[in-house]
């Protein structure tokens, strides 16, 4: 036991030394997730916070099922699809598989790996929602299973499909394979490598930036508006228009703020959540102020100041915030001023992350008392936009006992004027004698 306990540990360090930095990096950032997660997912602080709506109370399974699917697809199943079930590394593709031998072998391993690990995947994410509602575990975890399974077989699909259709035919098998299939210099394994150490998620909109640009495409002639304003404005319109993968992102987001109502029930996490979610729904539209917010070519080439360059393109993310407020707030038990402030200060936070410079990875550091090290520079620019978004939760919570007493009132007042039509009826039909 002990020699196979040393195997392991040697096992360990030789892999964080292949790895140095990054290994390391990568164990603290797991043993950091690990620990948030137990923390926050012990049910019992919760359980006063999120429980089952009313309608979905009558049919528990029936809706732990729906929403663990829901939550599988729309966490989960993007992220494979993007990866693709077969993945090589660009080097391991041209010296080892790029001669005459097959590459069956290698890509069939590839893909029961990327089985394994979305699997797991699908099962942690689902897991970790029974625990938090108190339900059945074994029902969440077989249905995190079932569902990763299936968007396993769609990514396949999807992955062939695309490979395919990049050589000009319909289908192909597994060897057939296309190197921009099997091993896309989309720089998003390092993305997803640098968003893990660093606790920064913009790698991954570089990434998705990047692969649209890799992307056959027609441009278009097109007769612009005549203001120079108006001419940024439009332009952010067409860029939008054609990134499909963000308004999908946004439909989906959409879909998502409209089911959480009808399955949880947490009116006091309501307006911290619907934070959230309109910020969300910002920074989907904010890829054009995200790009040209520090880019001050634009400005001087229209003769134009650098805050009217940030404000028109800050109509589009302003735009996604209402239109998301516009479908979806009426869903959620929110007073009109909640709202308001909800879409105010989400645009605040996008606004601000959005127009964030380069993160100064490297920033002074400083040695506290206990022996820990801080960077104080780096956290502001990491949670830059994000502290806005506190604040407005802060303040739309402390405004929900208004929220919840109009609500009692007006549900007090539909009481009344049915009890009085029902008397009024029973009067009528039935006459009182005298």
């Amino acid at each position: 036991m002990g020699l196979i306990r040393g195997i392991g540990m040697t096992r360990l360090v030789e892999l964080i030394r292949a790895h140095r930095d990054e290994g390391v990096g990568l164990m603290l950032c797991a043993a950091v997730a690990v620990g948030l997660s137990h923390s926050v997912l012990t049910h019992h602080p919760l359980a006063q916070w999120v429980t089952w709506s009313p309608a979905a109370s009558t049919h528990p399974v029936l809706s732990l099922i729906s929403a663990v699917s829901g939550l599988v697809v729309a966490t989960v199943i993007p992220l494979a699809v993007w990866w693709g079930p077969v993945r090589v590394r660009p080097a391991q593709l041209r010296w080892q598989l790029g001669g005459p031998d097959g590459r069956r072998t290698t890509f069939l391993r590839a893909r029961r790996r990327a089985t394994v690990v979305l699997t797991i995947g699908s099962i942690v994410v689902a897991e970790s929602f029974a625990i938090v509602l108190s339900s059945n575990v074994c029902v969440a975890a077989g249905t995190g299973a079932a569902v990763g399974l299936f968007g396993f077989a769609l990514a396949t699909v999807a992955q062939h499909r695309r490979s395919a259709r990049s050589i000009g035919r319909r289908w192909v098998t597994t060897e057939q394979l296309s190197r921009t299939a099997v091993a896309p210099r989309d720089g998003l394994e390092p993305s997803l490598l640098l968003a893990a150490t660093t606790l920064d998620l913009d790698w991954l909109s570089d990434t998705r930036t990047l692969r649209w640009l890799q992307k056959p495409s027609r441009r278009r002639s097109r007769r612009w508006p005549t203001g120079r304003w108006a001419a940024l404005v439009a332009a952010d319109a067409v860029r939008l228009r054609r990134r499909t993968d963000e308004i999908c992102n946004w439909l989906l987001l959409v879909a998502i703020s409209l089911a959480v109502p009808l399955v949880i029930s947490a009116p006091i996490a309501a307006p911290t959540v619907a934070c959230l979610l309109a910020y969300r729904a910002g920074r989907i539209a904010s890829g054009g102020l995200r790009r040209t917010a520090t880019n001050r070519a634009i400005g001087r080439t229209l003769g134009i100041s650098d805050h009217a360059v940030v404000a028109a393109f800050a109509v589009l993310p302003a735009a996604s915030i209402g239109a998301w407020a516009l479908i979806v707030g009426w869903t959620w038990p929110l007073s009109l001023p909640q709202l308001g402030i909800i879409c105010a200060g989400a645009v605040v936070g996008t606004l601000r992350r959005a127009t964030r410079g380069p993160v100064p990875l490297d920033a002074p550091f400083y040695l506290t008392g206990t022996g820990g090290v801080v960077q104080p520079l780096l956290w502001a620019s990491l949670v830059r936009g994000l502290g806005a978004v506190a604040c407005t939760a802060m303040i739309a919570t402390a405004l929900q006992p208004i929220a919840d007493a109009s609500s009692q009132r007006a549900s007090y007042d539909r009481y009344r004027t049915h009890s009085a039509r029902h008397d009024g009826i029973g009067r009528n039909a039935y006459p009182q004698p005298t």
